[in-house]
C-alpha cells in the first residue's frame, strides 16, 4: 500500500464528490490510514451531514492544511460512451480550490492556492476476452489544449486487466491550473483499451464536461 503523507490525507479526507456513491469510494481509499482518520472523526462526520446535498457549489470546508472551496460540481451526470470492449459512464465531476495555510506552503512548493478536479467513472467490460485499461494516461484537456494527467497516488486503482464480463468504478484526481476554474470547454479523455498482446482496441473515449453557469 502506498504511503500517504499526513497533509495529503487531511486534504483528501474531504475530497469526496456530492453523490453518496462517490463519497463511499473516497472513504474506502482513506481506510488504509485509519490512525489518521481516528484523529479527525469530527470533521469526517460533519462531511457526512452534507453527502446527500445536490448543490454544493460554494461550500467551504476548513481542513488542518487550509480552506477547501467547492467551485463547481456536477452530480448524477449519467453520460455513457461505448468504445471497443468497454462501456464508460461519467457519473460526477467536482472542481475545488484549496487555500493553503502559511505553515504548509513548503509542502505545496510555495503555492498559496491549488486547484484539483475529481471525476467519478463507471467501467463495464462487455467482452469474454481479456482487455486492459491504463487510467494513468487518462487526461483532462482545457480549451487551450493543455493536458493534465491524473495523480494516481490520490486516485482509485480501477484499471488493469478485465477478464470476461466485469465492471469497476473509481475516482480520478487531476491537479489543474487556475485557468480551468473559468474554462467552459473541458474534456475528459480515456485512453484506448489494450488486448492481451498490447494492441490498441477502439478509440479514445471523449467526454465533454460542461458546468452550469
Amino acid at each position: 500500500m502506498k504511503k500517504i503523507t499526513k497533509f495529503i490525507l487531511l486534504l483528501f479526507l474531504f475530497i469526496g464528490l456530492a453523490s453518496c456513491k462517490v463519497q463511499n469510494n473516497v472513504e474506502s481509499n482513506i481506510k488504509s490510514s485509519e490512525n489518521h482518520i481516528n484523529d479527525h472523526d469530527h470533521e469526517h462526520d460533519h462531511e457526512h451531514d452534507h453527502e446527500h446535498e445536490h448543490d454544493v457549489t460554494g461550500k467551504e470546508i476548513e481542513t488542518e492544511i487550509g480552506k477547501r472551496t467547492i467551485l463547481k460540481s456536477l452530480d448524477e451526470m449519467d453520460k455513457t460512451i461505448s468504445n471497443g470492449p468497454f462501456n464508460f459512464k461519467l457519473n460526477a465531476v467536482q472542481l475545488s480550490s484549496l487555500e493553503v495555510k502559511d505553515e504548509h506552503l513548503d509542502e505545496f512548493k510555495g503555492q498559496k492556492m491549488i486547484y484539483f478536479l475529481n471525476v467519478n467513472i463507471f467501467v463495464e467490460h462487455m467482452s469474454k476476452e481479456v482487455h486492459s485499461l491504463d487510467m494513468k494516461n487518462a487526461k483532462i484537456v482545457d480549451s487551450n489544449n493543455k493536458e493534465y494527467l491524473p495523480d494516481m497516488t490520490k486516485s482509485d486503482n480501477f484499471d488493469g486487466d478485465f477478464n470476461g464480463n466485469s465492471m469497476d468504478e473509481g475516482n480520478l484526481t487531476f491537479f489543474v491550473d487556475e485557468f480551468v476554474t473559468k474554462d467552459e470547454n473541458l474534456k475528459l479523455v480515456i485512453p484506448q483499451a489494450l488486448d492481451e498482446n498490447g494492441s490498441k482496441i477502439g478509440d479514445e473515449a471523449l467526454f465533454n464536461i460542461e458546468f452550469e453557469k
